[in-house]
This record gives C-alpha cells, structure tokens and sequence, in this order.
C-alpha cells in the first residue's frame, strides 16, 4: 500500500494526522473496500509475497 506522507513535510497535516488517516484507511480497505491494484484486476492471480528462489 502506498500512501502520500509527503503533506508533514509540506507542513499540510501533522504525523499524528497523517498516522490517522493510514489507520482509517487500513480499517476500510480491511472491511472489504477495494484497493487500486484489485479496482484494476493488476496481479489477481499473482500473490506471493515471499518468493524464495528465481522467478521468471
């Protein structure tokens, strides 16, 4: 999950702000709201997270 932090450094939201808007989203995204790779069908057939040894 990629989500924009850089608005503490451009003074927008505080890192308190910040780490509630992450969580808030974790909880949605965990209640079933889909994320931007599932809205694109981007790897719904490729999840491995920890792939050991050479992939192709």
């Amino acid at each position: 999950m990629d989500i924009n932090c850089g608005t503490i450094l451009d003074g927008d939201e505080t890192v308190q702000q910040a780490g509630q808007r992450i969580f808030d989203h974790i909880l949605r995204v965990a209640s079933g709201e889909r994320t931007k790779s599932e809205q694109f069908d981007f790897g719904a057939a490729e999840f491995a997270p920890w792939v050991i040894g050479a992939t192709m």
